[in-house]
């Protein structure tokens, strides 16, 4: 027997493969998580990113008040504005890469 549609599956992130919960044959069912990839590296990524997040809210804040206050520039609060921001989305995109650790099924 032979299906009648193939869907090919692959992972989005690079990793090693620690879990896999089917075989060629099995009927799986969609969103049924197929495989799962060692992502310990990515985890770090995410930890590093948050601490570097945390950092610019901080600084932000900081820059915030000296500004008000008058002693410093207005162009270093829109610097540390730039840089929460980049920030943030780095933390962003790696939080969002964590879910591709996972292979699910597409399809029943």
């Amino acid at each position: 027997v032979e299906p009648t549609v193939q869907l090919p599956i692959a992972s989005r992130v690079a990793g090693r493969l620690v879990e896999l919960n089917v075989d060629e044959g099995d009927r799986v069912r969609e969103g049924q998580v197929l495989a799962r990839l060692d992502a310990s590296d990515l985890e770090q990524s995410v930890l590093e990113l948050a601490a570097r997040a945390q950092f610019a809210r901080d600084h932000l804040r900081r820059t915030e008040a000296l500004v008000a206050r008058g002693v410093v520039a207005a162009i270093e609060l829109d610097r540390a504005r730039s840089e929460f921001a980049a920030a943030e989305a780095a933390l962003n995109r790696a939080q969002a890469q964590r879910v591709f650790a996972a292979l699910t099924a597409p399809a029943d």
